[in-house]
């Protein structure tokens, strides 16, 4: 099925990081965090600053948004802040609300986290519609809560912005257009480029299923590549997917409950067809409640947070259930409020370290200084970046 869009003068995480993508210094900013408890020193809307890749710059700065989980912002080629996300509506640069911005999946659920953003890791992916200058396309799903399932999206829409618009400032052409309507796993959405190193494939999971809906977007047009059915059935539970940088790989990590298991998914991804494959299911014991993944520069070391320990597998292995290596245990280090800094959500930041936050609020990330190395060389450092 082909979803016609014309181009032409209009288009196209609890701390939570924005989903990235390799394109220039397009994810260069960081922003995150809420105000809710500002009257503590240091809480709050956080911004990194990778514009400086030996020393990124870490600021508060005062904007309306706060980030519950739901996070996406997008950069220039130059790396300067273009607008952002939390689900609920866009802002500027400027940090105001971007002309027509307002109203990103309506619902009662949008509405009861008006304040603070949508509670969906991985909820909003934004890219920037190949060839075509200042045009982006923003993919986003309405959040439910039927009876019997616990959350999910059961729409999954785009939304177009021109930065012509507005001074420069941006403008929403297009918003809330429906893609599909199923009982889609709540975010998860995730993108990667094409073979042809120009146009861009996004996939998002059906819920307590082994299907992955497909999406391609190019220059003239978005297209609706359908469903495949692959592997096994993945069900809900903490946790992200990814895919590797060099899209070869596409990787889910899912804990159904504490003591549960925690499932690993791993899976070839053609770049040229978007189809998945060959998925090898791991399974780690741990008791964890909670759960992050990222995967090295280099496309070789997929690290798995998960609560207590942070887990390195190597993708080039021949047996990749035998490359398993524990590369940390955490240490009882509590924030100053006081809680728990143990392991959660992960990214690749611009400087290709990796970055973990904590599941509750805190004034620390963790990073992993080499990634692209085995073992303990990989230089893992709890509660490492202030």
């Amino acid at each position: 099925m082909r979803i016609t869009i014309t181009f032409l003068l209009i288009c196209c995480a609890h701390v939570v990081f924005p989903q990235s993508v390799d394109d220039g210094k397009r994810d260069n900013v960081w922003l995150f965090g809420y105000d809710s408890y500002s009257q503590l020193p240091g809480f709050g809307r956080t911004v990194i600053d990778f514009s400086d890749p030996n020393e990124p710059d870490v600021y508060r700065e005062d904007r309306e948004m706060d980030f519950s989980q739901t996070c996406s912002s997008i950069c220039d080629e130059g790396g300067d802040l273009l607008f952002y996300t939390n689900g609920i509506y866009i802002a500027n640069a400027e940090h105001e609300e971007m002309e027509n911005g307002d109203s990103l999946n309506p619902g009662g659920w949008t509405s009861s986290y008006s304040s603070v953003g949508l509670t969906v890791v991985q909820g909003i992916v934004t890219l920037p519609v190949p060839d075509k200058e200042n045009q982006y396309v923003l993919f986003h799903g309405l959040l439910d809560f039927p009876a019997g399932l616990g959350p999910i999206y059961s729409n999954l829409y785009y939304s177009k912005v021109d930065m012509g618009l507005d001074s420069g400032f941006g403008a929403v052409t297009e918003k809330n257009m429906e893609l599909l309507q199923d009982t889609l796993f709540p975010g998860r959405i995730t993108a990667t480029r094409h073979g042809n190193g120009r146009d861009w494939w996004v996939v998002i999971p059906e819920l307590n299923t082994n299907r992955y809906y497909t999406f391609l977007l190019t220059p003239d047009s978005l297209y609706d590549m359908g469903a495949q059915t692959v592997g096994s059935p993945i069900y809900p539970g903490a946790g992200q997917a990814v895919f590797t940088p060099d899209g070869s790989r596409y990787l889910r990590y899912s804990i159904y409950a504490a003591g549960d298991g925690n499932n690993l998914s791993f899976y070839d991804f053609d770049r040229c067809t978007g189809l998945l494959s060959n998925q090898v299911e791991l399974v780690n014991n741990d008791s964890s409640g909670s759960a992050g993944l990222a995967v090295s520069a280099n496309s070789r070391f997929a690290y798995f947070f998960s609560g207590l320990y942070v887990y390195q597998y190597d993708l080039w292995a021949p047996d990749l259930e035998a490359s398993l290596e524990t590369v940390a245990i955490y240490d009882g280090h509590v924030s100053p409020w006081p809680h728990a800094t143990t392991f959660y959500l992960a990214q690749l930041g611009p400087d290709n370290k990796i970055y973990a936050n904590t599941p509750s609020g805190s004034n620390v990330l963790h990073v992993i200084h080499e990634p692209d190395r085995k073992g303990a060389a990989c230089l893992m450092e709890q509660h490492g970046f202030p």
